[in-house]
């Protein structure tokens, strides 16, 4: 008599294959290394060839207007120039304006309704404003505003999130899949492969430009590798967020907005940058500055990080540069960058904080302390980054004022790249702000070092992102016809003055314990 009938058994090659596609479909930040650097080499890839469509569509309405047809060696440079330059810093700053604005409520989304759909959102954003860009190109005479039609892809982008958001959702991802002592290493991973993209970016829209003598398919190259994009994350990009984790934000969204979220909402734009203040402290004499100077340092260098798009203008109007040459000069910028960052400035970072210590400091040191309060660096660690810092503004002074003396263009870019030889500045200043911080907080210092690192994200979206491109496109259309040099100057003077107020910044010389309340 038969026993029941059981399912056949599966082979081990089937089962491998299960456990392969269960482990495929999980989070993991594999998936960040791939899709980070895809958006930005997409991002990227348009980005030189952009100030090229941008001129062709201004000279060509230059030509219309005159009744003279189309000829971009006909137009009148400085008119053409200084229509590009209002364009792109008005494109620019409504871009960081809205990101400013709108990045708070998308990181709330996110949390609400998990990160996979805040970053398909935002990938939606650069897809239709690409569309617009193209749109623009294609039919810009029967557009409202003409080319002044092409400030509505940064609206879109900016109102659905743009890159400041789509980022932010990577690094929730990030702190969502990874154990706290993983969390460094993986941003590291992630970081370098975003550098990866944004240096291949610019190289291969610049070949498709070569390819095709046409800067229009270079546009529609992007958009078909963004809708690609777009298909990954909205199908298979694993969701980092349980169902319960999504519920209960919603739920304290809801009762937050009973309570007057929303007024809190709009407070909360610039809340954050309260921290910066100093607060008198009951064992201190005095208030100590320490942390707004460096707050100010950090706000002056992201000033002068807003005129990068003005400096790439000058290059085009002086060196007579085309987007294929632009996309190769960011590029090397970028691996510049790069290199430096991982390569040379980790070794730096390696000996120079190295300490010598005694050759009994084992047995010497007491297996138990008996100081329990916030961990601190190390006085000789905290010194090497604030000389870091420093050093790294003066490297960034020295490359503005050689820049306007720069007569060719491989000069001219010798000198760019020497300014990536300053990246070291915002790891140094992080960590030199989170000393002081947590010395001018005491023991709740080092447990919320996400407040103060959000307080910095709010001084870089206003200064970097939003008055620092205005800034500077208005110097440089003010003074295109007479002194097109005077950017660099202002940028010059913009670096000296940070270093300066940086020279003021001083470390605590000892570390207040506060004792634990019993």
């Amino acid at each position: 008599m038969s026993g029941p009938s059981r399912p056949p058994s599966r082979t081990p090659t089937e089962h491998s294959v299960e456990l392969c596609k269960a482990r495929w479909r999980q989070p993991s930040a594999w998936w960040l290394v791939f899709l980070a650097p895809f958006s930005l080499f997409v991002q990227t890839a348009t980005a030189g060839v952009s100030l090229e469509l941008y001129t062709n569509l201004v000279c060509e309405h230059l030509s219309a207007a005159q009744a003279v047809p189309f000829s971009l060696g006909d137009c009148p440079r400085d008119a053409v120039d200084a229509e590009v330059t209002k364009l792109t810093t008005a494109t620019a700053t409504i871009t960081g304006l809205l990101s400013f604005v709108t990045a708070a409520w998308w990181g709330s989304f996110s949390d609400r309704h998990g990160r996979t759909r805040m970053v398909g959102i935002a990938s939606i954003g650069h897809a239709l404003s690409l569309a617009i860009t193209i749109l623009v190109a294609q039919a810009s005479h029967h557009l409202p505003g003409g080319y002044w039609f092409a400030v509505l892809a940064p609206i879109v982008t900016g109102v659905l999130g743009g890159m400041t958001s789509e980022t932010t959702a990577l690094h929730a991802y990030v702190a969502d899949i990874a154990a706290p002592a993983d969390r460094s290493r993986i941003f590291s991973l992630v970081m370098g492969a975003i550098l990866l993209g944004v240096g291949v970016g610019p190289v291969i829209g610049s070949l498709v430009l070569r390819l095709t003598q046409n800067v229009l398919f270079v546009f529609y190259f992007a958009a078909a590798l963004r809708l690609f994009h777009l298909l990954i994350v909205w199908t298979v990009f694993p969701e980092s967020l349980t169902t319960e984790q999504m519920l209960g934000s919603m739920a304290r969204h809801r009762e937050a907005l009973g309570n007057g979220g929303v007024l809190r909402g709009l407070i909360a734009l610039v809340k954050p940058l309260e921290i910066f203040w100093p607060s008198r402290h009951p064992d201190r004499p005095r208030r100590e500055w320490n942390l707004l100077l460096l707050a100010t340092v950090e706000g002056l260098m992201n000033l002068v990080g807003g005129s990068v798009l003005s400096q790439l203008l000058y290059a085009i109007h002086v060196f007579g540069w085309g987007g294929e040459y632009l996309g190769y000069c960011i590029s090397s910028i970028g691996f510049t960058r790069a290199v430096f960052l991982v390569g040379i400035l980790p070794v730096v970072i390696k000996y120079g904080k190295a300490e010598k210590q005694p050759a009994a400091s084992d047995e010497a040191q007491p297996l138990l302390s008996n100081e329990t309060g916030p961990a601190h660096t190390r006085p000789r660690a905290s010194k090497f980054d604030l000389s870091l810092a420093r050093v790294s503004i003066a490297v960034s002074a020295l490359t503005f004022a050689l820049l306007p003396f720069a007569q060719t263009t491989v000069v001219f870019i010798l000198f760019l790249s020497l300014g990536s030889f300053a990246s070291g500045m915002s790891p140094a200043l992080n960590s030199v702000a989170l000393e002081l911080y947590t010395h001018q907080v005491g023991v709740d210092g080092a447990a919320e070092s996400g407040k103060l690192f959000g307080a910095l994200g709010v001084v870089q979206a206003l200064l970097g992102s939003t008055i620092g491109p205005s800034f500077y496109g208005a110097i440089y259309a003010t003074t295109l016809k007479t002194a097109p040099k005077t950017l660099f100057f202002v940028a010059l003077g913009n670096a000296a003055l940070a270093l300066v107020v940086l020279m003021f910044v001083r470390l605590p010389k000892k570390h207040v314990f506060v004792a634990p309340q019993v």
